[in-house]
């Protein structure tokens, strides 16, 4: 995975690369034909939104050069035994007593006091609307280009697409109106295609 696209991020994760290795092998995979998936991890406690910002920025760079490379988006989920485990009790984790709560410390579910619900609906927002309609896979390219969706369903998708792209950009996630014109777009193809 490429982890992070701030270079700190990867130096406490003891990744052993660098943010131009990321870069370069995605120029060696372009040059192959072969389509690469990176997971990153965001959330860390030290400067979580920098963090966030950077890793957007690495993710836009590389898809403007490769358009087939494909992220995945995770929170940092600190676990038992590793030396993030023992930072992020020290940033204010409370680590679960009983079994009960340790089947809740999950990967969907992380306990970690310095993110808010807000930044959690930012990173929800970001990996599962912006970047997914900025850069929508071939799959999905596919299926909008298909006849039975209209020249106005068309339309609206490249005006999300567009704006999606922006607040990627700019970094500005403030006001998401589309996401919910967006919903209500997708109810009507859905209904649409059936």
């Amino acid at each position: 995975g490429a982890e992070s696209g701030e270079q700190a991020i990867l130096d406490l994760v003891h990744k052993d690369s660098t943010v131009q290795d990321t870069i370069e092998f995605v120029k060696k995979a372009k040059k192959h034909g072969i389509s690469p998936i990176l997971s990153t991890m965001v959330g860390f406690p030290m400067s979580p939104r920098k963090d966030l910002h950077m890793t957007i920025n690495l993710a836009l760079k590389l898809k403007r050069f490769y358009p087939e490379t494909e992220f995945k988006l995770f929170l940092y989920t600190p676990y038992p035994g590793t030396d993030l485990y023992e930072m992020a009790l020290k940033y204010g984790m409370k680590e679960p007593k009983s079994l009960l709560e340790w089947s809740k410390h999950t990967l969907r579910d992380v306990k970690t006091p310095w993110l808010d619900d807000r930044y959690r609906r930012l990173i929800r927002d970001v990996a599962f609307f912006y970047f997914q309609l900025a850069y929508p896979s071939q799959a999905t390219r596919e299926k909008i280009r298909e006849k039975r969706f209209g020249i106005l369903v068309k339309f609206v998708f490249r005006i999300f697409q567009r704006l999606a792209r922006l607040r990627l950009s700019f970094n500005f996630y403030s006001f998401p109106i589309e996401i919910t014109l967006y919903k209500l777009t997708r109810g009507i193809i859905k209904k649409t295609s059936e």
